[in-house]
């Protein structure tokens, strides 16, 4: 089965195309938002890399959000005409799971090998050169890559010096993260929705079902980087905690200053390379959900934003003279305010 992988949600666009056997090859096909003019061309580049016709796409994973709200419904749309055309199914994947399964990936030699076999315990933390170098791989913006663990070689494409300024800002935390147990393991993935405002959500690492995976540990949240720091504080000062908290994305890049200071309290900070979603990433996922029937008609498809747009914002200002009004949260996005635990 072969399956194509749209991120959209990020500054940059990434498509890719996997099957059973793994990742076949990924490309990043633009930055600075330029989602609508690079994606459908860049799909049909990565289809002549790989000598693949369009037919023999069996199905389409794409990220929903939430992220930039141009760049959603360019990667939704595309998946929903595709799907359209191809008379074919889809799988709606979240930002939040996408980022966190890329952090585990990349930073977590031994994760990818605990899926494989079924078992928390049995996942080394060397798995092998081949293994490692796949892993590490995971977690690394395609730009960068050479692609040696697919079995096509891809280079990006339309880079520019505004997103490697940004790459730069670099806020990583050294940690011995080879020798962390999975089941210590907790991951916050942090989306930047603007306006002073995160999405976030806390996943750890389950194998109770013979099945290792990122679960959710709650719902998604809505709150601002300095709710979100005093949580991961409580977190590490909680009676008997014993777990590893690794925070990314793009609210960690474009907040800190913020969140540095969570480095004094055992919390590890995700690189840059770590803070965009990776079309990989998405399209394994979505393999996974197809071979187990999870999937859905492309009519099913909505972008999630998680608030509304700056536009229907400033509208309501104007139109009311208000300007301390704030963005609404999306209604078919569950929030709440818990405490990490």
């Amino acid at each position: 089965m072969i399956v194509l992988g749209i991120e959209t949600s990020a500054d940059s666009s990434s498509i890719s195309l996997v099957d059973e056997n793994g990742l076949l090859a990924e490309m990043v096909v633009g930055y600075s938002r330029r989602h609508i003019e690079t994606v459908t061309p860049g799909i049909e580049a990565l289809l002549r890399v790989v000598n693949i016709d369009i037919s023999s796409i069996d199905g389409i994973a794409v990220d929903v959000g939430p992220g930039l709200f141009t760049g959603l419904r360019v990667g939704v749309a595309t998946a929903k005409s595709l799907c359209y055309a191809l008379g074919i199914k889809a799988v709606a994947l979240g930002s939040l799971e996408v980022l966190a399964e890329g952090v585990l990936r990349a930073v977590r030699p031994g994760y990818l090998e605990a899926q494989r076999i079924g078992s928390l315990d049995q996942g080394v933390a060397h798995s092998g050169e081949r293994g490692k170098e796949e892993e590490m791989q995971a977690g690394v913006p395609a730009r960068q890559r050479t692609m040696t663990g697919s079995r096509h070689k891809v280079m990006a494409t339309d880079c520019d010096a505004k997103s490697e300024g940004r790459q730069a800002r670099d806020v990583y935390s050294p940690s011995p993260l080879h020798d962390w147990p999975l089941h210590d393991w907790i991951v916050v993935p942090v989306v930047d929705v603007k306006r002073g405002q995160l999405f976030w959500n806390t996943y750890v690492v389950d194998g109770t079902s013979g099945i290792v995976h990122l679960v959710a540990a709650g719902d998604p949240r809505l709150s601002s980087p300095r709710e979100l720091v005093d949580s991961l504080i409580a977190a590490t000062q909680s009676d008997g905690a014993q777990t590893k908290i690794f925070i990314a994305g793009s609210g960690v890049l474009d907040y800190s200053e913020e969140f540095i200071p969570l480095q004094a309290y055992g919390v590890t900070l995700g690189a840059p390379m770590l803070a965009t979603p990776s079309a990989g990433v998405v399209a394994s996922l979505g393999l996974k959900r197809f071979m187990m029937g999870q999937y859905e008609d492309y009519d099913k498809l909505i972008p999630q934003y998680a608030r509304e747009p700056d536009a229907v914002v400033n509208w309501k200002r104007r139109d009311t003279g208000r300007p301390d009004i704030q963005p609404d949260i999306q209604p078919d996005t569950q929030m709440t305010t818990q405490v990490v635990s």
